[in-house]
């Protein structure tokens, strides 16, 4: 069975940093409040500060599925 990632919106990850940044909370208090790697939070950061964070569009579009549920 393959795997699902959870995906996170633009808004929930540049809140989530906003409070690191601000002092709120810790990187290790955030990862484990919301089950997410600490790792993870760095690359968000990463790209909300450098600006390479870039909206991302839904994950399936219905013009390129090829049968049900898949994709080609």
């Amino acid at each position: 069975m393959k795997k699902q990632y959870q995906r996170y919106d633009e808004e929930f990850k540049r809140g989530l940093i906003a409070q690191i940044d601000g002092g709120s909370l810790t990187k290790a208090q955030a990862a484990r409040e919301n089950g997410v790697a600490p790792t993870l939070i760095d690359r968000w950061r990463r790209q909300i500060h450098d600006g390479s964070m870039r909206h991302r569009p839904a994950r399936f579009y219905p013009s390129i599925r090829n049968g049900p549920g898949r994709v080609r």
